[in-house]
Formats: structure tokens, sequence, C-alpha cells
């Protein structure tokens, strides 16, 4: 029989939707700039889930400070896990082939190549997880 893992919460689910209040100054520089605010969160979370640039053989993120310096998850994982976690993200974000509509097999097989590599990057990193494993 197989055991039921429990629901930790809406961490578990890929697609959410939120009603946010705005900080003044941060809805005040939206309006100033004529930027959406949305566009702004949705840039951060694409920022820290994996745009990645690379300079001298170093990878980098721009995001992943704020990310770090925030401590979200250093409970569970070293500042130095985080910053690996998110690096090999990057990496396989950065493998996507550029979109080309009369090739799709290109894209296609980078799904697959993604899908396997993320199984085997959750399965690293829950095993080094500090946390107790929910049953």
């Amino acid at each position: 029989m197989k055991k039921k893992i429990a629901k930790r919460s809406n961490v578990d689910d890929r697609t959410q939707t939120f009603e946010l209040t705005l900080p003044l100054p941060f809805w005040h520089i939206c309006k100033m700039l004529n930027v959406e605010p949305r566009k702004i969160v949705v840039d951060l979370f694409a920022n820290i889930g994996g745009r990645v640039r690379i300079s001298n053989g170093l990878i980098y993120q721009t995001a992943t400070d704020y990310f770090v310096q925030q401590q979200y998850g250093q409970s569970y994982y070293t500042e130095n896990e985080i910053r690996q976690m998110i690096g090999e993200l990057g990496i396989v974000t950065g493998l996507c082939p550029p979109p080309n509509e009369a090739d799709k097999k290109p894209f296609e097989e980078y799904v697959t190549m993604r899908d396997e590599y993320l199984k085997s990057w959750i399965k690293k990193w829950e095993s080094r997880c500090k946390r107790k494993p929910l049953v």
C-alpha cells in the first residue's frame, strides 16, 4: 500500500493566485514610471527562478542575493546550498532553445530533458533537507 504524503500547504501548488496590497512607495514608483506592478513581480519571480548570465566562467543570477538576504529556507539549507540550488535551476532554464515555430523538436527534447533534470534535482535536495519528512 502506498503511503499518502501530506500536502504541506499552498507551497505545493504550482499555480497560485494572489491578492496584494502594494506598499505605497512601490505603488507610487510604478505609477511614476508607468510600469505595471504585476510585471515587476513576475520579473522578480523569473529572476529568482532562473535567469542566468555567465561571465568569466562564473554563474550570476540577478535576484539570488535578494532571495538569500531574506533568509528564505535557511532553517532547512545553508546560504551556500540555496545559492547552489538557484544556480542549478538557472542552468536548466538557460538551456531552453529559442522559440522557432518551424521546428518544435528541439523544444520537446528540452522539455523532456528539463523534466528529468528536475526529478533528479528534487531528489538530490530533498535528501539534504534538514526538515523531517512528511508522512
